[in-house]
């Protein structure tokens, strides 16, 4: 991921909030989120930028609390031992329930206190929304397949 990207700004702008501000990102109340110091100078250049991805993304970061670009949500999701039924429903996911579906697997990913690459989320958010091809689908399937533990049934159900 490359430092200056939207994604990567934005995880930078949330980890580095105070925590009033992270507890407010996490809450997700997009009017509070938008008042806050320096965000919307941050958004203002991005044209192209949906603000329901970008909001997206801060309020996973501050869920997630620790963030670490170098593991993949996937993998981190089966090494927590997310339930293959439970990742193919996110991955066949509609473009009006995946948000939640995200926030809901970030929020599994905090309680097991794992660090993950929050930026990901964005990518595959900005594909089902935009119907492209499912490159960011297919990475997360077969991340998550890979890093399944031995023994656990691979057939994931939507």
């Amino acid at each position: 991921m490359s430092k200056d990207t939207l994604p990567a700004r934005l995880v930078q702008y949330a980890i580095n909030l105070d925590p009033g501000g992270q507890a407010r990102l996490r809450r997700g109340a997009k009017t509070a989120v938008l008042l806050m110091p320096g965000l919307v100078g941050l958004l203002h250049d991005q044209y192209g930028a949906d603000l329901d991805e970008a909001l997206l993304l801060l309020r996973i970061t501050a869920l997630l609390r620790q963030v670490d670009p170098r593991r993949h949500p996937a993998a981190m999701l089966a090494e927590a031992e997310l339930s293959p039924r439970r990742m193919g429903r996110l991955l066949t996911s509609d473009p009006t329930v995946m948000p939640e579906r995200l926030v809901t697997v970030a929020r599994f990913l905090a309680a097991k206190s794992e660090a993950t690459d929050a930026a990901a989320f964005y990518w595959l958010m900005l594909e089902c929304r935009q119907d492209r091809k499912h490159t960011n689908r297919a990475e997360w399937a077969r991340r998550f397949a890979e890093a399944l533990p031995t023994g656990t049934p691979r057939k994931a159900a939507p």
